[in-house]
């Protein structure tokens, strides 16, 4: 993980994307990010490194990101989580939204979108 003031948990499975998305938020955001590829190490990588902010998959290989959202939300209600998925369907939506979601994010994601919701943060 890169030094920088504000750190990003990534969650993402998939190799490809974690990869592709930690480089370009590294070079273009000014974030460090804390990369990591299932529901148990995204929590402990929480309490470790207090990001500023969550992008989380919901497909993970070990539990479901509704599941990692809640023990997030229940360490920090504040946090911001953007959750990114491949699926966009209303009920998915409106679950992320009851459970504190900050944003729903379909896939592929446009780096532009990541880009402006960063420069928020």
């Amino acid at each position: 993980m890169k030094n920088s003031p504000k750190t990003l948990l990534l969650v993402e499975d998939e190799i490809s994307i974690r990869e592709h998305l930690s480089m370009f938020i590294e070079r273009t955001c000014a974030f460090g990010v804390a990369p990591v590829a299932n529901g148990k190490d995204a929590i402990a990588a929480f309490s470790e490194y207090k990001p500023q902010c969550v992008f989380l998959d919901l497909g993970l290989p070990d539990m479901h990101g509704f599941e990692v959202l809640k023990k997030i939300r229940e360490l920090d209600p504040m946090i911001k989580v953007y959750i990114m998925t491949g699926y966009d369907d209303a009920l998915t939506r409106q679950r992320a939204k009851d459970l504190g979601a900050t944003a729903y994010l379909t896939k592929p994601i446009p780096f532009e979108d990541i880009t402006a919701i960063l420069k928020e943060e």
